[in-house]
């Protein structure tokens, strides 16, 4: 439980309801992802990065700051004004008492967005430079001042002093960024040296698709919450809740995967190096998929002995806990479609030959569509979880829609041995999550006991299933494990 859920999850517990705890709950988790507003920025940034013009650095960086704050805050303003209306349409639900708090919390935190991005652009400038610890680094400092707000000032104080604290919290961050980097931007340079066809299409072609991204995504989200909202008390904080425990590992998997990754595929562009950025692409699939699908299936296969063990206490009954693993189940895909959409994108947005507008309109417009229609079609049958499978679907189906255009920009850009790795990474997958599936359904090893004793025989299933997974790996002769083996044993040697 973290950030405005937390208190829910402590009121709950004592059997008390806090709708409009949900609903700030809501509006946090409308908050700009920042991995996008990175991957939108950083290959421009790669580029100029390249031409070592510390003057054209800096003036390039200060466009994008300039732009982000001529788009974003006045729509910002738009939407605080249309609070009201906003809040009635995203949560049909709400007393009188509960929506105005909402508005209140909305008209605070949507300042956060424009804000948020403009800290991004500062964190692109240094992850382009391959500075990558400072901006994550940033970012924590930022959200820990926000946990010790919940901790010591919101029961006195209230919510809204809360929404004001992260609110401050979010431009101090932003300031801080922005120092760093300013003092930061004579060492952030690339080692090679530049090639003629580096990118310099500026900020404009990446910034437009990347807010086109941004908006869509903040819809999608409220949409999301508004559908939760219809079908009874606790199905927004369900919906999150399994969300977060579906998404945390994973999450954190995927963003260490992917910081290194869309630099290196500008850089590669830069120098004209298509081939091998091809190359990088399908290694990159292959290894997130490697890493990524088993610990997203372990979870969603143990996801009643995750929740079980983190949520069934005081009033979080059983159904409470179900219902949340049943989320976690629907849900699970999402962050692998979603990896492997970002994959091929970073390569889209490196290529400037690419027409970057033309191909996210068509992959948001295939997104949205499908979200609606599987909102409409999922949520009367299935209550809360058919908006959870409804993301899913929709974030695969854009999977192939990228894909599709990316192979009609590039051709064939994937091997037949990097199509069959992958299959077989799936395959190995099932067999090895299902089996220890079966097997502690059988033995009861994370259920029926204590906390330690369930908890004890989760890790068992755990060692299991994953041991099975290399066991296999290893039989099938997967690259990516013997990569793992060779990274390992040079760090051994290394030490």
């Amino acid at each position: 439980p973290i950030d405005p859920f937390y208190l829910t999850w402590k009121a709950r517990e004592y059997g008390v309801h806090t709708r409009f705890i949900e609903l700030a709950g809501e509006i946090n988790s409308s908050m700009p992802d920042f991995v996008i507003s990175k991957v939108m920025l950083a290959p421009g940034l790669v580029a100029e990065l390249e031409t070592r013009d510390i003057g054209r650095i800096r003036r390039v960086w200060r466009a994008y700051q300039r732009r982000a704050l001529l788009w974003l805050v006045p729509l910002a303003a738009l939407v605080a004004l249309a609070a009201p209306l906003i809040v009635r349409v995203a949560g049909p639900g709400l007393s009188g008492e509960g929506a105005a708090l909402a508005t209140v919390l909305l008209r605070i935190l949507i300042f956060i967005i424009p804000i948020t991005v403009f800290r991004a652009i500062s964190g692109s400038m240094l992850n382009a430079g391959r500075i990558f610890g400072v901006p994550e680094l940033v970012a924590q400092l930022s959200r820990f001042l926000v946990v010790l707000s919940l901790i010591f000032m919101v029961p006195p104080f209230g919510v809204r002093f809360l929404a004001w604290i992260m609110l401050y919290g979010s431009a101090l961050a932003t300031q801080t960024l922005t120092l760093i980097t300013e003092r930061s931007l004579k060492r952030i340079r690339p080692k090679a040296k530049p090639e003629p066809k580096a990118d310099r299409s500026g900020p404009g072609r990446l910034l437009l698709p990347g807010l086109l991204v941004f908006g869509s995504n903040q819809l999608l989200i409220w949409v999301e919450y508004g559908f939760a909202s219809t079908v009874g008390t606790g199905g927004i904080a369900s919906l999150e809740y399994g969300y977060r425990l579906m998404e945390i590992l994973p999450g954190v998997i995927a963003a260490s995967l992917t910081t290194v990754m869309y630099t290196e595929f500008s850089r590669q562009m830069a120098r004209g190096e298509r081939q091998e950025m091809y190359r990088s692409i399908a290694r990159s699939l292959r290894s997130g998929l490697f890493v990524l699908l088993p610990v997203v299936s372990f979870l969603a296969f143990q996801a009643d002995s995750v929740t079980g063990l983190l949520l069934h206490h005081g009033k979080f009954d059983a159904e409470a806990a179900h219902l949340t693993a049943r989320i976690m189940r629907m849900v699970a895909f999402a962050g692998v479609g979603t990896f492997m959409a970002r994959v091929l994108l970073f390569g889209v947005y490196a290529d400037s030959s690419v027409k970057v507008m033309r191909l996210v309109g068509t992959a948001l417009t295939a997104k949205i569509i499908a979200r609606l229609a599987c909102l409409i079609l999922l949520v009367g049958p299935m209550g809360v979880s058919g908006v959870a499978l409804g993301r899913s679907l929709s974030i695969l189906i854009r999977l192939a829609v990228v894909f599709f255009l990316a192979s009609r920009a590039w051709g064939r850009f994937l091997r037949a041995e990097d199509v069959r790795n992958m299959v077989l990474v799936v395959v190995i997958t099932l067999v090895a999550m299902g089996a220890g599936f079966i097997l502690d359904g059988r033995f009861g090893w994370s259920t029926g006991g204590s906390v330690l004793e369930n908890l004890a025989g989760l890790a068992a299933v755990a060692v299991v299933d994953f041991g099975i997974f290399l066991g296999l790996s290893a039989l099938a002769k997967l690259p990516e494990l013997k990569a793992a083996v060779s990274l390992v044993r040079r760090r051994r040697a290394a030490a």
